[in-house]
């Protein structure tokens, strides 16, 4: 994975989120807003930084709104062996509800346990994460990807 993806959530749960990050036991975590609201999570290791930027929809044609075209328009683009599993994959992006802007620094190897909450974040939300190249499930599979 990059050291930068997505999550795209069908759900907004600040609070579920919050309680992932938490549970990485050794790591200073810093947030804007309320555990239930947050804005913006940082989650400093020995190792490495997380940050997290939370983005709901405020009216239509917004940056949310904009993001989720860019990315309904790079699963429209892709080829796919399985036409309905890609239609799937463009409705849940119509249909997200939050987006999760992930940063690592200096990057997701520097502190594999990172990468895991990322995964476990979007697997518990039910979300898939795209990381600029592919969109991903929360278990981590390629669901699509750019060639």
């Amino acid at each position: 994975m990059s050291d930068f993806c997505t999550i795209v959530s069908p759900v907004i749960d600040h609070a579920r989120i919050r309680s992932v990050l938490g549970s990485h036991g050794t790591a200073d975590i810093v947030v804007t807003g309320s555990d239930q609201a947050w804005t913006s999570i940082v989650l400093r290791t020995d190792a490495a930084t997380l940050t997290l930027n939370s983005m709901i929809r405020v009216e239509p044609g917004d940056q949310f709104s904009t993001i989720l075209l860019g990315l309904y328009n790079f699963v429209r683009t892709q080829p796919a062996s399985d036409p309905a599993a890609k239609d799937r994959l463009q409705q849940q992006i119509v249909d997200a509800e939050l987006l999760i802007g992930v940063v690592a620094d200096p990057s997701f190897e520097a502190d594999e346990t990172l990468a895991d909450l990322v995964f476990e974040i979007a697997e518990d939300l039910g979300a898939l994460i795209f990381t600029g190249s592919a969109l991903l499930s929360g278990n981590g599979d390629v669901l699509i990807e750019q060639p």
